[in-house]
């Protein structure tokens, strides 16, 4: 994430460090004895010879047709596309993070009631076995409320 946005720093600093003029400088200095060419008169020489350069470049942009101003907009505007990216970053994980907690949630809530549901259908199953033990319902029934529980029970170990 931080990356990104070191990124874009960096590139926006480098796009405003062009507009400034560029320096060069360079120095040498040479030593020559025996036999060897006199740079001043180009004749052999056997004296000894010493010579120094040195050197300074400068360089400025006068104009390169806007090309700098735009690429330091754009490096602007990549900086804050950045920002807005590491934004959007934290918020999705944020985002994440709740609807992880709210899955738990739900899922405590969703056991809750299958239990609840199975323990209805135990009550039921019971009062039905009653009821056909005195001869008020068929076997049938009582068969159906047994296959109520069981599903009940199975959804409750389930969630």
């Amino acid at each position: 994430m931080d990356r990104l946005l070191l990124q874009a720093i960096h590139f926006h600093l480098r796009t405003q460090l062009q507009f400034l003029p560029s320096l060069n400088g360079s120095g040498s200095h040479n030593y020559n004895f025996g036999r060897s060419v006199d740079p001043f008169t180009n004749q052999f020489t056997t004296e000894q010879i010493q010579s120094d350069n040195v050197s300074l470049s400068s360089n400025v942009t006068l104009f390169s047709g806007l090309q700098l101003h735009n690429e330091l907009r754009q490096s602007r505007l990549d900086y804050v596309a950045s920002t807005y990216d590491l934004q959007k970053i934290r918020n999705d994980i944020s985002l994440n993070v709740v609807s992880s907690f709210l899955q738990v949630l739900y899922a405590d809530e969703a056991l809750i009631a299958a239990n609840n549901q199975k323990d209805r259908s135990l009550k039921q199953r019971d009062r039905t076995k009653a009821l056909t033990d005195a001869g008020s319902l068929t076997q049938g029934s009582l068969l159906d409320a047994e296959a109520q529980y069981a599903t009940d029970e199975v959804t409750a170990h389930h969630c």
